[in-house]
C-alpha cells in the first residue's frame, strides 16, 4: 500500500506516515478532550504536567469592591460591608450619595462630592459632583471599570481590587492645603 502523510496542525506533535487505507467509519467531530495536545518525546515531563490553573480547580475571577468611608472619616475596611462593583453599577447618582451619606453619617444634603481612590494606585482620584449629573455618574463609573481593567493586566495574580470612597472632594484638601502654605509666606 502507498504512504500517506498525516499531518495535525498541533505544536506538540510531529508529522508522520501511515499506509493508506480506507476508513473504517465516519470519523467523529472532535471535543475539546480530543482536540488537548499531547506532548511529545522531546518535551520535558514536568512541563507537560504544569498548568496555570491553582489546585482548588477553575482560577478566581478578580473582584472589584468599595469600601466606603464610615462615621469615623476611614475607609470601612470590613469585608462584609464591601460594595461589588456589579451593585455600584446599578446605582443612579442620587443612590451613590444616598449610600455614601447612609454610611459616612453625613447629611445628604451636605454631601456634594464623593471621590473614589484606587487602592493599587494612590496618587490617582476620580472625583464625582453631584452637578455632574447622571452623565457624569456614567462616565465616572466607565473610568473606574477602565482602570479595575488596566490593574488586572498590571497585576494579574491579584483577586481583590479596592476603591476608597470619600466623603468630599479629598484632591481639594491637598491644593487648599497648599494654598494655606503659600500665603503664609507672603506675609
Amino acid at each position: 500500500m502507498p504512504l500517506q502523510q498525516q499531518q495535525t496542525h498541533s505544536p506538540y506533535t510531529q508529522t508522520s506516515y501511515r499506509q493508506a487505507s480506507p476508513p473504517a467509519q465516519t470519523p467523529m467531530p472532535q471535543t475539546r478532550e480530543s482536540m488537548t495536545p499531547q506532548p511529545t518525546a522531546s518535551f520535558k515531563s514536568e512541563n507537560a504536567t504544569s498548568t496555570s490553573t491553582p489546585k482548588s480547580g477553575t482560577p478566581k475571577k478578580p473582584h472589584l469592591l468599595f469600601a466606603i468611608e464610615d462615621a469615623s472619616g476611614m475607609p470601612d475596611d470590613d469585608p462584609s460591608t464591601f460594595v461589588p462593583k456589579s451593585h455600584l453599577d446599578t446605582l443612579s447618582l442620587p443612590q451613590l450619595f444616598a449610600l455614601v451619606a447612609a454610611r459616612s453619617g453625613t447629611p445628604e444634603e451636605e454631601l456634594t462630592h464623593v471621590t473614589f481612590r484606587y487602592e493599587w494606585r494612590t496618587k490617582i482620584a476620580l472625583v464625582v459632583s453631584r452637578e455632574g449629573g447622571e452623565k457624569g455618574w456614567k462616565s465616572a463609573k466607565g473610568k473606574i471599570g477602565m482602570f479595575f481593567n488596566i490593574a488586572q493586566g498590571e497585576y494579574p495574580r491579584k483577586n481583590k481590587f479596592l476603591v476608597f470612597v470619600a466623603v468630599g472632594d479629598t484632591t481639594r484638601l491637598v491644593e487648599e492645603g497648599r494654598g494655606d502654605d503659600e500665603e503664609d509666606d507672603d506675609e
